[in-house]
């Protein structure tokens, strides 16, 4: 008998995603990603020297408060 997990794995929202996951979500380019996280809008977590990290929550607050019009 296979094991079946008691939650539902895929309804787990991300604590981090990486820059082009963002873009995609939110519907900008990863470029733009990058460059707001250089403008100081939110914070990029290096966590290899190849892989960078953004907090969803700190993306979600920053694109659900309108982004760089309503930001800093």
């Amino acid at each position: 008998m296979a094991y079946k997990p008691s939650i539902n794995l895929d309804a787990i929202e991300p604590v981090t995603i990486r820059a082009g996951q963002a873009g995609r979500y939110y519907g900008v380019s990863r470029a733009t990603i990058w460059r707001y996280a250089k403008e100081g809008y939110f914070k990029a977590m290096k966590i290899s020297p190849c892989v960078t990290l953004f907090s969803k929550k700190e993306l979600d607050a920053f694109f659900l408060k309108g982004g760089v019009n309503e930001s800093k």
